[in-house]
């Protein structure tokens, strides 16, 4: 089960259960009827829907959401628990996880991402800031279009592009890379690339 929060067309508003669970609406489109046409509705209290999906599973035990290659998100996304992204996945909006988040290669996302900890896959482009209480890996040819805030260590691999780079820690940069700024809590380690 994957809970997504959805504004219905206004037409069956009135019909809509009171939720028992307060989540923040958000408007996407939704079709009408047989018409083809396009409908908004901003309902008056969150509405939460459940829905099945063949996208997105959750490993209960370790509470892990995996989300399979090739997906989108048209609203921001917000999960309590870990998760874990497929090749090729694009988030329109914010991501956010209270765990740790794992991007596979080419996964774009245009907002921010906040995570407890994270692992930017290769190729993958984050529009905004990348912030994680814990450590942060940007892997090879991503680009971070904001800053990386990290409250652990930060490595920086390969011909990545990122803005501002502050941790708590230590930060890793190997190889050639584009950052504008380094501010560790501990130490700087500049390696080589030895492909």
């Amino acid at each position: 089960m994957y809970t997504h929060t959805i504004l219905s067309n206004s037409h069956a508003s009135h019909n809509l259960p009171q939720p028992t669970t307060n989540v923040c609406g958000s408007a996407i489109k939704g079709r009408s009827g047989g018409s083809g046409h396009q409908n908004f509705y901003v309902a008056p209290y969150p509405i939460t829907l459940h829905m099945e999906t063949n996208f997105i599973k959750k490993h209960e035990d370790s509470e892990t959401f995996i989300i399979k290659r090739a997906s989108f998100f048209d609203t921001p996304v917000h999960l309590k628990g870990n998760l874990i992204v497929g090749n090729d996945v694009d988030f329109w909006s914010d991501l956010a996880v209270t765990g740790s988040l794992e991007l596979a290669k080419g996964v774009t996302v245009k907002g921010s991402v906040r995570a407890g900890s994270a692992i930017i896959g290769a190729h993958s482009t984050i529009g905004g800031d990348v912030t994680t209480e814990q450590n942060c890996a940007v892997l090879d040819h991503a680009i971070i279009g904001g800053n990386v805030v990290s409250g652990g260590n930060v490595l920086i691999r390969p011909n990545t592009r990122v803005g501002v780079v502050n941790a708590a820690g230590d930060i890793e940069i190997m190889g050639k890379t584009d950052v504008s700024e380094l501010h560790a809590g501990k130490k700087i380690i500049a390696r080589k690339d030895l492909q």
